[in-house]
């Protein structure tokens, strides 16, 4: 069941993410249009002006009236960048209560926090991507409805490792940290379980699973260094979902700030559930639930967001998985008033 959001959620969602993105667009100008930093250097009796980007430092040419403006616009140019950055992010943590009140906040605290430090590291959306339960608020945010919290309800994060995409070189820390150092940034108490080393657990039992597909021959991620890192665990079936469109849009944490969600196409996402809840070894109290997600997560996808089943998009799926969505196609129309 879902629930249309009304007008005045309309207009601040609307309002939040407008200021979301151009904080987003602010951020990625100042780490690569004013990257790094400028400064004069006397060398053998001249002056030159030195770019420095990461390790690497490259002259722009002596002092003239052309480097000296070079110079002066990109000082200028990133201190208005850094004003208008904090300025929109103060702008949207005074947003931050009217979301509350709205009831716009949606992402339970601690998974939007894990979400928001995967997205600083540079991972999320390129590596990394939400699958399961957590994906339903990234539907349901693209849709401009509320789904019932009874196909919300969890106490997990499940992350999909895409040993596909290379760990850029932008990304070092989270190289030497890991997830497990990004889930502690979250939550210090995070530890990884003894006997399950994909997975990792917090003093109140919030579980992150990092998963991937089984014939993935990277068991562990491609550069981590973090010896207590999680281990990706092969799980059938995964390997189409790594292969399926992405869908990716900006959804509000519990405590008001927004952020932006990566996750599968949410056909991808249905036909993948229904799947699951027919396996025999699915636990039966979860199979109701899971084809209830997957009728809702249709649902969306065909009146909300124009995405008709079947579609060539989806042809990394199996033609076996593809066939399920007759079924949800009649389930849709049968709801439909």
């Amino acid at each position: 069941m879902r629930i249309e959001l009304n007008n005045a959620q309309r207009r601040q969602f609307v309002d939040v993410v407008q200021t979301f993105e151009a904080w987003e667009e602010s951020k990625a100008e100042l780490a690569q249009r004013f990257v790094g930093s400028m400064r004069w250097v006397e060398r053998k009796g001249h002056v030159y002006l030195l770019r420095k980007k990461a390790s690497s430092e490259i002259s722009l040419g002596r002092k003239t009236d052309e480097t000296e403006e070079i110079y002066r616009a990109f000082r200028n140019g990133r201190d208005a960048e850094r004003k208008r950055c904090h300025a929109l992010y103060a702008r949207l943590r005074e947003m931050a209560p009217v979301n509350r009140a709205l009831r716009l906040n949606r992402v339970p605290r601690l998974t939007g926090r894990i979400l928001r430090h995967l997205a600083a590291a540079q991972v999320l959306g390129q590596n990394i991507f939400v699958i399961g339960t957590n994906s339903l608020f990234l539907y349901e945010a693209l849709a401009g409805v509320h789904l019932t919290s009874d196909l919300l309800a969890t106490v997990d994060v499940d992350l999909l490792w895409d040993a596909r995409q290379n760990l850029s070189l932008a990304v070092k820390d989270f190289r030497r940290s890991g997830v497990i150092g990004y889930l502690r940034r979250a939550d210090r108490s995070f530890r990884r379980s003894r006997g399950e080393l994909f997975r990792a657990v917090n003093r109140e039992g919030f579980m992150v699973d990092l998963t991937r597909p089984v014939e993935d021959p990277y068991v562990a991620m491609d550069a981590g260094t973090n010896p207590e890192d999680l281990v990706g665990v092969g799980i059938e079936g995964l390997e189409w979902l790594v292969n399926a469109p992405k869908v990716n849009g900006i959804v509000i944490g519990e405590d008001g700030i927004p952020l932006r969600c990566w996750s599968v196409d949410p056909r991808a996402f249905a036909l993948h559930k229904v799947w699951v809840s027919e396996r025999a070894d699915r636990d039966p109290v979860m199979r109701a639930r899971d084809y209830a997600q997957a009728q809702e997560a249709v649902w969306i996808a065909r009146h909300y967001l124009g995405m008709e089943l079947p579609d060539p998009a989806l042809s990394a799926l199996p033609a076996f998985m593809r066939r399920f969505s007759d079924r949800l196609e009649r389930a849709d129309l049968e709801k439909t008033p």
